[in-house]
């Protein structure tokens, strides 16, 4: 290859091992709670952060790479259960003294969640709201995990940009200072962040964007809308089925 080490007299150097193409597996993992504005019974927050990643190296003619095999990303994650005078998830949750206000409730916060769909609402633009009678946090947590999946999707969309980012990476085989894999992981460690830094920031501009903010928010609401509608329809037919009514 026109390049290796004398080891007891013979050539030697690296079997040439970089995958074609690379191949980066996404981890996610929640880090921690998220403060809520005023107006959000949840949220959902990157960390500012770089992603995390392994040291993994290849080998090609003569140089080494990186070729980390997964990168870990956290995020934030939260419920505002003292946004809440008590929760309500289950028809098996319901009483015959509580329905009616429940159903309401349902009514009213379906309502919202429709309202919201047409006009995602700006959670920060609200002061001291009165707490919710009754939370339906399931459906709360659905919504989150609606802004969890737009993250995930988010970072593997950027897979490719990723992978050209560090393909532009390498340092040429040395037999003092790179001859090994872990020699050659220190040398490109700051390249390799700077790289990964350079994603993060693209990432946060993006996911602070307000046309994509508002995309997402629509998906959460449309998922919320058919969590509570599924929630109302269980408890109309076990009142049904226990005989109550409302006035």
């Amino acid at each position: 290859q026109g390049c290796g080490c004398c080891v007891e007299g013979d050539c030697w150097a690296p079997t040439p091992n970089c995958p074609d193409p690379l191949d980066i597996d996404f981890n996610f993992i929640r880090v921690g709670d998220c403060p809520c504005e005023p107006c959000q019974l949840g949220c959902v927050v990157p960390v500012a952060v770089p992603p995390s990643f392994d040291g993994n190296t290849c080998y090609d003619t003569c140089t080494w790479k990186p070729a980390p095999s997964s990168i870990t990303i956290g995020y934030k994650e939260s419920l505002c259960p003292e946004r809440c005078d008590s929760t309500f998830n289950s028809p098996d949750d319901a009483t015959e003294a509580n329905y009616c206000d429940v159903l309401a409730k349902l009514d009213e916060r379906i309502a919202k969640a429709q309202q919201a769909i047409l006009n995602p609402p700006d959670p920060s633009d609200c002061d001291n709201p009165p707490p919710e009678s009754y939370c339906f946090s399931d459906c709360m947590t659905d919504h989150e995990a609606v802004h969890v999946e737009q993250l995930r999707c988010m970072w593997e969309n950027m897979e490719s940009e990723i992978i050209d980012a560090l393909g532009d990476i390498s340092i040429p085989f040395d037999c003092d200072s790179a001859k090994t894999p872990e020699d050659a992981a220190t040398a490109m460690n700051e390249q390799v962040n700077n790289a990964f830094k350079t994603a993060n920031d693209r990432f946060i501009a993006e996911w602070n964007d307000p046309d994509i903010i508002r995309n997402q928010e629509i998906q959460a609401h449309q998922d919320t809308l058919e969590c509570l509608q599924d929630l109302r329809n269980r408890l109309q037919e076990h009142a049904a089925n226990n005989g109550w009514e409302c006035d």
